[in-house]
């Protein structure tokens, strides 16, 4: 049996752009962010935070976590910035990034059960803040890009 090198044209060509499709379209409606840290590159998967009713609310009543997800929080600008765990079920990383993308500093949260939450603050200005699962900070240096 011989294969028609011709007949497959006729199956690769679709699918190619059936794939090319689906990368847009998984691109569109999925956000990602690029962190370089010590050992390399990591990319999240991410909820955006862009909104004041959004950064509000964050991760609040989430029961888990997937690895390698977080939730960005983009601010109009950079400035000292406070979070806490009030209503939050799991532990987070709460890192803080400046203008530059350049981390300032993070911190291991753990949920809050009662009032009052104790507050994470950033150690200087930041614009942007990623909260993540504990233990993925450690390593990280700066936030390259977001979509």
């Amino acid at each position: 049996m011989s294969i028609n090198i011709r007949s497959l044209r006729h199956l690769v060509v679709p699918g190619l752009f059936l794939v090319l499709f689906a990368s847009i379209l998984w691109c569109y409606f999925n956000h990602f962010a690029v962190i370089q840290t010590r050992n390399g590159y990591r990319i999240y998967h991410i909820d955006l935070a862009d909104t004041p009713a959004e950064r509000a609310k964050g991760l609040m009543f989430r029961r888990s976590l997937p690895q390698r997800y977080g939730m960005l929080f983009v601010f109009p600008n950079e400035r000292p910035r406070q979070f806490w765990m009030k209503n939050t079920f799991v532990p987070l990383d709460i890192a803080f990034f400046d203008r530059a993308g350049n981390i300032v500093n993070f911190h291991r949260a753990e949920p809050c059960h009662s009032i009052p939450c104790p507050v994470y603050a950033s150690s200087g200005p930041a614009r942007w803040v990623l909260e993540t699962n504990p233990g993925h900070a450690d390593d990280f240096e700066k936030l390259l890009f977001y979509y």
